[in-house]
């Protein structure tokens, strides 16, 4: 049987117009040299290509002086770093057999183009800042790279990252980006680690929107750690998160409704997702149709006659786990919520009691200070009074100063052994949790398995039928659908298909589960340091305040004798 082959096809007006780009472009950056040299009265550059010449430079001159290589001639293909910056490169060539290259620099030069990187799968570190790029590209085989610096550049519109699942820093400041937004939100769409993210110096950045471009940012980049060389606090991206909520789940929902071409997504309510989302469990719902639907291969089987009802006697059986998940999940949630709130309650409860005794305390030193005080015949006082006065005032605040400080400590010591047995509380529910996560996903898992296994069973019937002679097939329009016929007549590719789903289904499925359970435990982390955080900013601030409070009498106490003390 014949297969059907598809043709790579390149538009030869394309292919006129890049080549045209590629002249004028190279033109305009020799006219640039050419121009610069003469307004700096030095003699004329010429653009130059990657070479050995290049590279042997760098490598005697780099290990002259720092000694990275084991020896004085380590071949270029054994090469882990090379930096040519500052050489007036145009193009990006010559750098076959260095395979072995992790961080390659090449800022500072004329390159116009991102090209003939292909190779270099093991790269890790890529510098093209302060070139002449004006298009993302040429990157998809650079899957290990997780710095990528784009500064300086002519860049307008930000793409051709899709595949760089570990990118961790991205440069693209001082480019000629229209748009934020669409960058920030091409940047969640695609898969990456992305913690690190510079823009700023681009036309989007205005000065007077800086602070909805950052939140912005915050909102829908959740791993993002630093924008534009800033730490993001915590804070301030709880602030962003509620200002875009809407949008957010208005564009996850969208995202999700398109992804989902097996199945339309159950109609939920936006509380009844909110709660989900609150919860840490909103993948769950759907998850053995979203799985399906995020899978290539899977999605080959759409084709096949009955593929609709077998799913759906799976799903029938997936849906009654993912309500009895959903609500034991929710209820648990429910109880660390409720468990949270009533120890926030006893720590203001405690504060509240503390700082009730501690006004008492100075309450009664201003009573006993207001009869020493008012004891006094200041006009008239000798020395020895006034000194008197001064070492009662001393003995008095110090006193004061020792019992507010162990109100403080006592204070601390209990809410510190509450906080523990608090902390277990919480933990044990996360880890029962975890359990209920696990049993879920692996309730999936077998659910999943099953359905392939069945629809495998499917296929190899459909099989048996178009390779056996018989004028009479089960499937009458099975020789009238091509890409039905191409999927199912070879029986070891139907196999190997369906190997590959079973992996790729089950490692979607531990996928979700470790994102579930990493987003509870995340959560809790921030919630219990954030009231360890207040604890301690508290603390500090009263523990301020007490040796202020004293310092400041104690200068009273000094101006005061000041004005009566004998010459």
């Amino acid at each position: 049987m014949e297969q059907a082959i598809i043709n790579d096809y390149n538009d030869p007006e394309d292919i006129k117009k890049s080549k045209k780009w590629e002249k004028t472009k190279r033109g305009n950056i020799t006219t640039q040299i050419k121009t610069r040299s003469k307004v700096q009265g030095k003699e004329s550059v010429r653009p130059t290509v990657i070479n050995s010449a290049l590279i042997s430079e760098y490598f005697k001159e780099y290990n002259k002086e720092n000694r990275i290589f084991d020896k004085d001639k380590t071949p270029l293909w054994d090469f882990t770093h090379l930096a040519l910056s500052y050489k007036n490169i145009i193009d990006i060539d010559n750098l076959k057999g260095m395979e072995k290259l992790r961080k390659l620099q090449i800022d500072n030069n004329i390159i116009y183009k991102i090209q003939n990187l292909d190779h270099l799968v093991n790269l890790e570190w890529l510098d093209l800042s302060f070139n002449q790029i004006e298009k993302i590209e040429g990157l998809n085989s650079l899957t290990k790279l997780t710095d990528l610096s784009l500064y300086n550049n002519h860049i307008v519109e930000v793409g051709g990252l899709g595949k760089l699942l570990e990118l961790n820093v991205l440069s693209l400041g001082q480019n000629r980006i229209k748009s934020y937004e669409n960058v920030i939100s091409y940047l969640r769409e695609i898969p990456n680690k992305l913690e690190v993210l510079t823009l700023e110096g681009n036309p989007c950045i205005k000065k007077d929107l800086k602070e909805e471009y950052q939140l912005y940012a915050y909102a829908y980049l959740d791993k993002l750690q630093y924008l534009d060389y800033q730490i993001i606090k915590q804070e301030i991206r709880n602030t962003a998160l509620e200002k875009h909520r809407e949008d957010i789940d208005e564009r996850d929902n969208q995202k999700e409704a398109d992804k989902n071409v097996v199945a339309t997504p159950s109609l939920m309510s936006k509380e009844d997702r909110q709660q989900l989302i609150e919860a840490h469990i909103l993948i769950a719902n759907n998850i053995f149709k979203h799985n399906l639907a995020e899978d290539e291969i899977m999605q080959k089987f759409t084709v096949l006659p009955n593929y609709q009802d077998i799913m759906q006697q799976i799903e029938d059986e997936v849906r009654e786990k993912i309500e009895e998940f959903i609500k034991d999940a929710l209820k648990s949630h429910q109880e660390k919520t409720e468990k949270i709130a009533y120890w926030t309650e006893i720590l203001k409860e405690g504060e509240t009691k503390a700082e009730l005794k501690s006004i008492d305390l100075i309450n009664g030193f201003k009573a006993k200070h207001k009869k020493e005080y008012g004891g006094m015949n200041w006009d008239q006082s000798t020395n020895k009074q006034l000194f008197g006065y001064r070492e009662w005032m001393n003995i008095n605040l110090d006193e004061l100063e020792d019992k507010l400080m162990l109100v403080e400590m006592k204070l601390v010591e209990s809410l510190g052994l509450a906080n523990a047995e608090f902390s277990k509380d919480v933990d044990n529910i996360n880890n029962e949790m975890a359990t209920k996560i696990t049993k879920f996903t692996d309730n999936v898992q077998d659910l999943s398995n099953q359905f392939q296994t069945d629809l495998k069973d499917h296929a190899f019937k459909l099989n048996e039928e178009v390779t056996k002679d018989d004028d009479n097939p089960t499937y009458q329009d099975i020789s009238d659908d091509t890409e039905l016929l191409q999927l199912i007549y070879d029986r070891d590719a139907l196999a190997q298909y369906f190997e590959q789903c079973k992996e790729n289904q089950d490692n979607k499925i531990s996928e979700k589960n470790n994102i579930m359970r990493s987003d509870i435990n995340n959560d809790w982390k921030n919630v219990k340091q954030k009231l360890t955080d207040d604890q301690h900013d508290r603390n500090r601030n009263i523990i301020l305040e007490i040796i202020n409070f004293k310092k400041d009498k104690k200068k009273e106490v000094e101006e005061l004798l000041e004005t009566y003390l004998e010459g």
